[in-house]
């Protein structure tokens, strides 16, 4: 250590010939003036001097000094040797300096570490500013709109350190670059809103800015009323490189957090909650699109009560988030909007929607849809690994034209019981009014696994809405322990690859290719394996009639429209006879006869036949 000088206890004066000024007088007053002012033998300032102070035989006296003084300096006989003014001590003269608004610049700042470079605390401190800086109070009562608004403005990180702070009108900022509102940590600093106050735009307003950040600030709309089915808590508008991290946004009834054509964001790690779940338009969190298209955005690690997570855009991550209860479309729901007609690259699509939780879907909305899981809509989208549970409508609703559904476990959806298809686990939709966006059409849905654990409601693993879904690949899913059955298949296209595990049940009809016959028992039962149907049947002749030529028994899918012939086998279980037949290319039948080309029925026979064909 480095050890300072031994200051001197008393001070001494000496006189015009160098000497000592013993009995020397040393009169002391307010700078500036005539009024005398006094000094102090103690430090703490009990004891004053008189005044004038005489000095001893040395020339010597203890003062401690109070401020600014004026002095004047006699020798014992009251000769003035001199008069100073405005004369201080050091001590007060730097803490004067350091209690200036520029106080900081003359302080010195060297941060730890090789190479660090000398800097004044004033540089160090303006490098981020706090929003007591500007006034903000931060104790749940005082306006602190205007101080908020201000720190923003100065375009800076601005910290937010322990509070709630009430802000009571709408902060709007354009055209900021490169800041940052930062708390001290979300469940220590809240922004709350006035439960009575009117907001005419949005609460918190971020329009056309690049390269900023808000995180760790919860954001609570107080149930205010004026935010009802108008305006969002917060809404950023056509920014470009932003992330709104590990924040919250409580106790809304419309929106929470509304991204409007905006590119190149993140949300990540934050607490969404609507106050309760109501079945008119609401969200959690919207991503939108209504002056242009929103796009390259990651939407993670979020937990959304009570509401919804809507994207439109193109290129958006929505990835590990988890989503429990609204009552107004589906836990998380991505939109294909666009004219008409029109397909990609104008129709908004190519989600990433990977890993999320979503349940407790619950009710019918206002717009007469059963609350549903997930509904995915937009060309060119991966659905993969999410847990789908616990939903009155469907587990997840797919209009994902040319894309992948994949890996996604599905269970015990259906609750609201809306129907056959509106049960089912994955549903395959197709809109004919606009196919181009809302449609399955051309898709792979391979490797998931949905199943009824005992509820008895989820009915089918997968089900089609209509029967012009088309172009479809199933491989590789297990759909087994549904309510009802594996699958529910409404779809007339040949070009459809099931490939299933399952045996499905159907029920053949049998008849003369000449005359009439009367049919008895029938069973049948098919299996997909892609784009080929394996069948069995078996008819029972209980009057033959009139019946003469061959035999025609149904199949359960009508067969390939192109070129050829595909062929079946059995037996006539009475004559003991071969059988063989031909299914004609696109035909809805297969026709029979005895192995040498005869008539193979006769009053009681039973006609057993199996194959594979085409489809």
């Amino acid at each position: 250590m480095t050890l300072p000088f031994l200051p001197n206890p008393r001070q001494q004066f000496f006189g015009n010939d160098g000497n000592p000024l013993a009995g020397g007088k040393l009169y002391t007053y307010a700078a500036g003036t005539s009024t005398p002012k006094a000094t102090y033998t103690d430090t703490a300032g009990t004891i004053a001097n008189t005044n004038p102070i005489v000095l001893n035989a040395r020339g010597e006296a203890t003062i401690y000094w109070d401020g600014s003084y004026k002095v004047t300096l006699t020798d014992a006989a009251s000769a003035t040797i001199y008069t100073q003014d405005n004369y201080q001590d050091m001590g007060a003269a730097i803490t004067t300096a350091l209690a200036a608004s520029s106080g900081s610049s003359l302080v010195g700042f060297l941060q730890s570490g090789t190479g660090a470079v000398a800097r004044t605390a004033q540089a160090k401190m303006r490098e981020w500013v706090s929003v007591k800086d500007f006034g903000a109070v931060g104790d749940g009562t005082t306006d602190d709109t205007a101080a908020i608004s201000t720190a923003i403005a100065s375009n800076r990180t601005v910290f937010f350190p322990d509070g709630t702070y009430s802000i009571a009108s709408t902060i709007t900022k354009i055209g900021l670059s490169n800041f940052s509102l930062l708390g001290s940590s979300r469940d220590r600093v809240k922004i709350i809103l006035t439960s009575a106050g009117t907001y005419t735009g949005i609460p918190l307003d971020i329009q056309t800015s690049n390269n900023f950040s808000i995180r760790e600030i919860t954001f609570d709309a107080n149930n205010n009323a004026s935010l009802f089915g108008a305006n969002a808590v917060i809404r950023i508008v056509s920014c470009t490189d932003f992330r709104f991290e590990n924040s919250s946004v409580i106790n809304h009834k419309y929106i929470g957090l509304g991204v409007n054509s905006c590119s190149r964001f993140t949300v990540k790690n934050n607490v969404f909650k609507q106050i309760t779940q109501i079945n008119t338009t609401n969200y959690n969190l919207n991503i939108s699109s209504n002056l242009s298209v929103s796009a390259n955005g990651e939407i993670s690690g979020n937990l959304s009560l009570n509401s919804s997570i809507a994207v439109v855009g193109i290129d958006i991550t929505i990835a590990n988030n988890s989503c429990i209860g609204t009552k107004y479309g589906s836990c998380i729901a991505t939109f294909a909007l666009g004219a008409a007609g029109t397909t990609s690259p104008n129709v908004y699509g190519r989600y990433i929607v990977q890993n999320n939780i979503c349940t407790g879907a619950n009710g019918t909305d206002a717009d007469g849809f059963i609350c549903a899981g997930m509904e995915i809509a937009g060309p060119n989208c991966l659905v993969e690994g999410n847990n789908v549970y616990g939903n009155d409508g469907e587990g997840i609703r797919l209009f994902t034209r040319q894309s992948i559904c994949s890996g996604n476990m599905v269970w015990n959806n259906g609750l609201g019981v809306g129907g056959t298809f509106k049960q089912g686990g994955i549903v395959a939709y197709y809109s004919s009014a606009d196919s181009g966006k809302y449609s399955v059409n051309y898709s792979l849905i391979q490797n998931n696994m949905c199943f009824d654990t005992g509820s008895g409601t989820q009915l089918y693993g997968y089900a089609e809405q209509s029967t012009n879904v088309d172009f479809v690949k199933l491989s590789g899913n297990n759909f087994d322990n549904n309510a009802t059955a594996p699958v529910y298949l409404q779809s007339t296209s040949v070009s459809n690859s099931y490939d299933f595990e399952n045996w499905f049940t159907y029920t053949p009809t049998i008849a003369a290719t000449s005359g009439s016959l009367t049919q008895g028992a029938r069973t049948g039962q098919y299996m997909r394996r892609g784009r080929t149907v394996l069948f069995q049947a078996s008819c029972v002749i209980t009057a033959n009639g009139t019946g003469a030529g061959g035999i025609t028994i149904t199949l359960p899918v009508t067969a390939y429209p192109a070129a050829g012939y595909m062929f079946v086998t059995g037996r006539a279980s009475t004559s003991g006879k071969m059988l063989t037949g031909i299914i004609p290319t696109g035909s809805t039948t297969a026709n029979v006869y005895n192995y040498d080309n005869t008539y193979p029925g006769s009053t009681g026979e039973t006609i057993v036949i199996s194959g594979e064909y085409r489809v």
